[in-house]
C-alpha cells in the first residue's frame, strides 16, 4: 500500500542521515512469513522497523517471535492497533498521533466523551484525529467567513496553534503537512510501558 511505501521510503532517508546501517529490506508481500523471518533471524539485526497495515503488521510480528527473533519492532501510526495488544508481541514501538488517556490533561475529556457516546474508550488515536480534523476544518471556515473553497484553503494554510486532542497544528510556507508534536509509545507483551511527545519541526515539501 502506498501509506507503507512511503512509510519505509521516509524512515530509510531519515535512519540513513542519522548514520543507521539497513542491514536488511525485506518485502512482505506475497512473502512466506517463516522464510522472512529466517531472512531476519540470518541478519542478527538489533531492530526491526515495520511499514505494514495493522493486520499485515500483526502477521508478520507473530511470525518474528516465533522464529525467537526478540529485537525491538518500531513502526508508524498503523501499529497503534488492538490487534497488537497481547502477550507474545514482545516490545513495540511506535510514532502516532497521541496516547489517548482518559487521565491526560490533553486528551483525558475526548478519551470520556467518547466512553459515554459509544459505551467503549477510543481503540487508537485515530478517532482524535479525524475529530482533529473536522474542528480543523470548521474552525479555518469561520475564519475564512466564506463557504469558498479556495477561502477556506488559504484560511487552513494560515492556521497557527488550533488546539487539538492531538496536538497543537499550524501550517506554514505553503506545506500541506502540518506542524505538530508526535507521540512515540512503548509496548511491552502488549500493555503500555512508556510514551513519550516528540516536538515536530518544519520540513520541506517533499516528492513522492
Amino acid at each position: 500500500m502506498e501509506y507503507a511505501r512511503l512509510l519505509a521510503y521516509y524512515f530509510k532517508e531519515r535512519y540513513a542521515d542519522l548514520g543507521g546501517e539497513i542491514i536488511i529490506e525485506a518485502f512482505i508481500n506475497d512473502s512466506d512469513p517463516a522464510i522472512l523471518s529466517q531472512e531476519v533471524y540470518d541478519a542478527h539485526s538489533e531492530m526491526v522497523y515495520l511499514a505494514a497495515g495493522p493486520e499485515e503488521a500483526k502477521t508478520v510480528i507473530e511470525a518474528l517471535r516465533r522464529a525467537e527473533i526478540n529485537s525491538p519492532i518500531f513502526g508508524g501510526d498503523s501499529l497503534d492497533s488492538l490487534d497488537l495488544r497481547q502477550e507474545g508481541m514482545g516490545r513495540i514501538i511506535f510514532s502516532t498521533h497521541a496516547l489517548l488517556d482518559e487521565n491526560s490533561s490533553r486528551t483525558g475529556e475526548f478519551v470520556r466523551a467518547y466512553k459515554s457516546e459509544y459505551g467503549y474508550p477510543p481503540e487508537n488515536a485515530f478517532s482524535a484525529l479525524g475529530y482533529d480534523a473536522v474542528k480543523l476544518l470548521a474552525e479555518a471556515i469561520d475564519r475564512a467567513g466564506s463557504s469558498d473553497p479556495e477561502a477556506i484553503v488559504q484560511a487552513l494554510g494560515n492556521t497557527s496553534g488550533f488546539s487539538g486532542v492531538t496536538g497543537d497544528i499550524s501550517y506554514q510556507d505553503d506545506v500541506c503537512i502540518p506542524n505538530k508534536d508526535v507521540t512515540i509509545i512503548s509496548l511491552i507483551e502488549g500493555e503500555i510501558a512508556g510514551s513519550e511527545i516528540v516536538k515536530s519541526t518544519n520540513m520541506p515539501p517533499r516528492s513522492g
